[in-house]
């Protein structure tokens, strides 16, 4: 689902390290930045780095065995520096409206779709619940994952579902545990399903949205003051 941007600013920085602070040959410098280039998509103004792989393996795989000092620190110092300049650039914005229908059911909306929610404490008649809802959320964004990493990676997968459970407390009310099962349907290796399911975690936005604990940020707005 992400993908990291590399400039070729950056491309030329990292450059301008590696021959200013090793003697190396200009030609075996060259050749390892193409063989990079090779293995992230070519040239252009930005190429894209396969979100299935570290940095550390691009340079493992690409740098040129003569170079002295540390390239991945190299390398990840110049990637930093590219990202913080163009972090705007991946920042998309979302927007879903919820509004209430009656005592019991919530409209959701977004773009054109719609999804009935329950908002009717202890009664779940109305539709998902807001606890299902996120449960639901975290299912479709794992599984968005298995099918784009897993097609990436060339991976045959015949059926995919998530088993979710979760425990709430009542006072004050939060989930207190969330616990899965992903099951695959697949004539693949084990370690390489394995992987996609790691892989199905670090790339997921609700998946670090929940692990890393974000904080919601808003404002209440009363329309009759609006009017004044």
């Amino acid at each position: 689902m992400a993908l990291v941007g590399v400039s070729i600013a950056a491309w030329s920085a990292l450059t301008a390290q590696f021959a200013v602070g090793h003697p190396i040959a200009a030609g075996n410098l060259g050749l390892s930045v193409y063989e990079l280039f090779f293995h992230t998509g070519g040239f252009g103004h930005r190429a894209h780095l396969d979100p299935t792989l570290e940095p550390d393996c691009y340079l493992k795989r690409c740098a040129h065995p003569g170079v002295g000092g540390d390239p991945v620190n190299l390398f990840r110092s110049c990637l930093s520096k590219s990202n913080n300049e163009e972090k705007m650039e991946h920042i998309h914005t979302l927007q879903v409206n919820v509004t209430r229908q009656d005592d019991s059911r919530a409209l959701a909306e977004a773009r054109s779709h719609q999804v009935v929610l329950n908002i009717k404490k202890g009664c779940g008649e109305g539709g998902f619940t807001a606890a299902e809802t996120l449960m639901a959320a975290l299912g479709a964004c794992m599984l968005t994952n298995v099918n784009a990493i897993g097609e990436k990676m060339h991976l045959k997968i015949d059926e995919a579902r998530i088993e979710f459970n979760a425990e709430r407390r009542d006072e004050p009310a939060a989930l207190t545990r969330i616990s899965y099962l992903l099951i695959l349907k697949s004539p693949e290796p084990r370690e390489k399903l394995v992987e996609l399911h790691e892989l199905c975690l670090k790339w997921g936005t609700v998946t670090n949205t929940l692990i890393n604990g974000l904080n919601p940020q808003g404002k209440l707005v009363i329309e009759s003051e609006l009017n004044l």
